[in-house]
């Protein structure tokens, strides 16, 4: 009866059961013999051989390859995290066979050309195919190879989706990096400007997220995914940021620091209220830092960077305790990014705050030049500067 339908050209049994005396008879018509009912029987009884239990690896297990020697920005340096991936990633791939790089027909963009044309043979272009791309990357993972694929997180985390949402439940090994992620993105309008990745990688139970904070913390995170196994997702944005530095001036990731996976670092110390900042928002929380202390010298502000969404340290938890006044800031609509996750991390934890804001994008943006777009959006520097003035009248 199904079959007639099919030879009819029609879909009607797509997500429909048939009625009971239908499958009744369709269940006679395959009813065993007693012949065949023995045969299968003797069958079973050749069979020793039993699939084992399925085994993954644990996240974040270490893997043996050689990381290579990390790369320090100087102060002075302006560039974009994705050079710095891409230098980090020409690294890794240099000291190891098994290291690779996919592209879906943007290696120029997303930095992948520095392998392509050192060594063309860890590097593979999957053209316009982002949903091919990820999937082969878990395959390849699943071969023994240490998988990077790249492309815009517009694409990545839309397109390409439910190959990734596959690789989580395979528990695969993919390094998914993306660019042009958040208003960072600018001139290439709404379209391309990724505010909604993170949230779309937040609801995959296998896979890690990540954002770096400058070129140096980029660097650091790369070469730290690409020796811990998993399924990971770094977002980041596609202009020029400055080089993060200490208050003595001195590089703030320098060559001693060692990253790990949901490490918050404190770039400024303070005692009246903490912003908690993840990627180019980090640099716009420093210039309002820098504003209050010359509108408000007495005002008191603390940094904390944070890596991932998905998992918070006691390093953010105490700068929480100790100013119990909180203001998160992100590049990312404000729905499931950084404020979302800080404020169940309060709740969960059950922290004594007095205050809570969340800055980020509530609305689609228009084309222009990053530093345009979060000023338009009310990301700025400015903007958080207001913000922290209202907070601290509270």
């Amino acid at each position: 009866f199904m079959e007639r339908a099919g030879r009819a050209h029609k879909a009607d049994w797509h997500g429909k059961a048939p009625k009971p005396v239908e499958a009744n008879e369709a269940l006679r018509q395959l009813t065993l013999s007693n012949e065949q009912i023995t045969a299968i029987e003797e069958y079973k009884k050749q069979i020793k051989w039993q699939p084992a239990p399925p085994q993954f690896t644990p996240a974040l297990t270490a893997v043996k390859i050689k990381t290579g020697e990390p790369k320090v920005y100087a102060p002075d340096t302006l560039t974009d995290c994705r050079s710095a991936y891409g230098h980090a990633l020409l690294d890794l791939a240099t000291q190891n066979a098994n290291v690779v790089a996919l592209t879906a027909d943007l290696a120029d963009s997303v930095k992948t050309d520095g392998v392509k044309k050192a060594i063309p043979e860890h590097h593979i272009e999957c053209g316009i195919a982002e949903q091919h791309m990820v999937s082969c990357s878990g395959g390849l993972s699943l071969d023994g190879f240490i998988p990077f694929c790249s492309t815009f997180g517009a694409f990545m985390t839309s397109r390409a989706k439910d190959q990734a949402r596959v690789n989580d439940i395979n528990q695969t090994n993919v390094k998914m990096v993306a660019t042009h992620c958040g208003l960072s993105v600018g001139e290439d309008g709404p379209t391309h400007q990724a505010i909604d990745d993170m949230g779309s990688m937040l609801g995959l139970l296998n896979t890690m997220v990540i954002e770096p904070a400058d070129p140096n913390h980029c660097d650091r995170i790369i070469r730290f995914i690409g020796s811990h196994y998993g399924n990971f997702y770094v977002r980041m944005g596609r202009h020029k940021i400055p080089v993060l530095t200490k208050e003595d001036g001195s590089v703030f990731f320098d060559a001693a620091y060692e990253y790990r996976y949901g490490r918050s670092d404190v770039l400024r110390e303070g005692k009246d209220l903490t912003i908690i900042a993840s990627g180019p928002m980090v640099i716009e929380a420093l210039k309002a830092r820098e504003m209050m202390q010359k509108e408000k010298p007495n005002t008191s502000i603390e940094i904390v960077i944070a890596s991932s969404i998905k998992q918070f340290d006691d390093t953010l938890i105490q700068s929480i305790m100790k100013t119990k006044k909180v203001l998160t800031v992100e590049d990312h609509n404000i729905h499931s990014g950084l404020g979302d996750q800080v404020a169940r991390l309060i709740a969960e934890k059950q922290l004594p705050i007095k205050s809570l804001a969340i800055m980020g994008v509530t609305e689609y943006q228009l084309s222009g030049t990053a530093e345009a777009l979060y000023d338009a959006a009310g990301i700025s520097a400015r903007h958080i500067a207001n913000k922290i003035v209202n907070m601290l009248k509270g």
